[in-house]
């Protein structure tokens, strides 16, 4: 396969016109069409310097850089490589990169920027640092006028919010390609007494959409949208004694799973598979022979309680926009059938788009971000943080001396730079004035404080967390590999400090963290 037999290729006229018309693009384009892979592909024959392909999630960074690398007949590495928070694969040949949108924050927080043109990939899922990024790049489309570097910008995704869009960019937004095959949309109406949001009876919704998918001979890779990892495990469990092992394979892809496990749902086979996923399938990634999809219509999504001043999980119906991502999963190499567990009047009701994140998270380290960006220029979110919400985050930050008078200050520069997002953390590293103030026993726990939420939510029992640090040093327990990870980074982060290089010690800026959620 070349990049030739992608669908979009036959759309290449139109998008040399649109280059010429305009110096950024806005692209629309079906799931399926290929255009996650092609217009990298395309816009690197047409520049001199790199592409960088901005995504949501590592596993679409990964596995896109790698199909991407096969279409050059090359390794990942050479003209295509990855970058993310726990692996790089690059050099200096690398001409399209795939990366996240967090760790392209980080770089450019840190004042990296090696671009000729950034592709915002999935732009309709509008997370935070999608649209801190947007707003930052928009700020940058004058480059003759502003004397900055002339980078391009591309934004497209299967389904977006074009009059708005094409408004901010000043471009009119290109539809390109169409559906590969039909879907077919099943409305399945829960039997009574179901609540897929509280989990009631999700397991047997889930057990009779694939008995349908089953007997209808729709049967050789079927994906199963679900919430959480508590769900996958009891759908997989309820579904593998309903069809027996011998039906299909059942397996089960989520964020944080080894390598190993994650290659092999990428693999071609012949036998039918079943795979119980969560939204981290839902868009930039393809796997492979998927003629069916469950889709539970639910997800969870962390929400920020201003009464309680916490994150809080909660399990929530999607937007239309998620349907029909999840839908177009399948149809891409032969006719698909997706069975959605809701009926077609409470369809009505579910929400056009997906609300941006920035509506939904408590958001001191954005606000921080935003301000270490505007050295320049003011910059302008598409969706303005809540202004209540704002003024008691911009108050925390300024007791903490990162921000004066709406402007950074060097220790909130510094802060920003940090190896965590928690802005009570990144203020105890950031104000540390030298090494011996930062030993390996508080960085451990620091690493469990940041890192090993999701280890410790799942843990029966209760932590604590100096413990788990001084266990994580001796190796005397199995350390999660985000914590380990992050510990690395701590210190590194360390290792660079100079003796003199911040005037406020962390022993006397601990009297701000007195009642502050870490």
């Amino acid at each position: 396969m070349t990049y030739t037999n992608l669908a979009l290729a036959e759309e290449e006229s139109k998008l040399e016109a649109a280059l010429e018309e305009s110096r950024n693009l806005l692209i629309e384009a079906p799931t399926g069409s290929g255009k996650s892979l092609f217009i990298p592909y395309f816009l690197s024959k047409h520049c001199k310097g790199r592409v960088v392909v901005l995504q949501p999630r590592r596993i679409a960074a990964l596995a896109l850089a790698q199909f991407s690398a096969k279409l050059h007949s090359e390794p990942c590495g050479k003209t295509v490589g990855y970058q993310f928070r726990q692996e790089s694969c690059k050099s200096a040949d690398t001409r399209i990169l795939f990366q996240t949108y967090g760790n392209f924050l980080q770089e450019l927080l840190h004042g990296k920027l090696d671009a000729d043109w950034v592709v915002f990939d999935e732009y309709h899922e509008r997370k935070a640092d999608m649209d801190l990024l947007f707003a930052y790049f928009k700020a940058r489309r004058s480059p003759i006028e502003s004397g900055m570097t002339a980078t391009r910008v591309a934004v497209m995704s299967a389904a977006l919010n074009r009059d708005e869009l094409e408004a901010v960019l000043g471009v009119k937004c290109l539809s390109l390609g169409h559906p590969l095959y039909p879907v077919q949309i099943i409305n399945q109406v829960p039997a009574t007494g179901t609540s897929l949001v509280s989990g009631v009876g999700l397991d047997a919704e889930v057990v009779r959409a694939l008995k349908t998918l089953y007997r209808n001979g729709i049967w050789q890779t079927t994906l199963v949208f679900l919430p959480g990892k508590a769900e996958i495990a009891r759908c997989h469990s309820a579904a593998a004694e309903a069809l027996g092992n011998n039906c299909a394979e059942f397996l089960e892809l989520y964020g944080g799973q080894d390598r190993e496990t994650q290659d092999r749902i990428f693999e071609v086979t012949e036998r039918p598979r079943v795979i119980f996923t969560t939204n981290i399938a839902e868009t930039s990634i393809t796997v492979p022979n998927v003629t069916g999809v469950v889709d539970s219509g639910i997800e969870r999504v962390s929400l920020y309680d201003d009464s309680e001043k916490v994150n809080v999980l909660r399990t929530m119906p999607i937007s239309m926009q998620n349907a029909i991502q999840r839908s177009g999963r399948s149809g891409r190499t032969q006719n698909g059938c997706a069975i959605r567990l809701w009926s077609e009047e409470s369809e009505k009701r579910m929400p056009r788009g997906i609300v941006p994140e920035v509506l939904q998270i408590e958001p001191s380290e954005l606000i921080l971000q935003k301000a270490a960006l505007e050295s320049e220029s003011v910059l302008q979110l598409p969706t303005p943080i809540p202004e209540a919400r704002e003024q008691v985050a911009t108050k925390l930050l300024e007791g903490f001396g990162m921000l004066q008078d709406g402007a950074i200050t060097p220790l909130g520069l510094k802060a920003i730079r940090t190896p965590v997002s928690s802005i009570p953390l990144a203020l105890l590293l950031a104000s540390a004035q030298s090494k011996a103030e930062l030993p390996d026993l508080l960085l451990a726990a620091l690493a469990w404080i940041h890192s090993g939420t999701e280890f410790l939510q799942k843990s029966k029992v209760a932590y604590d967390v100096m413990t788990l640090a001084a266990d994580t040093l001796s190796k005397a327990a199995n350390v999660p590999r985000e914590v380990s990870f992050t510990l690395r980074q701590l210190k590194e982060y360390r290792d660079g400090i100079a003796k003199d290089d911040v005037s406020t010690s962390w022993r006397a800026t601990t009297r701000h963290l007195d009642g502050c959620p870490i």
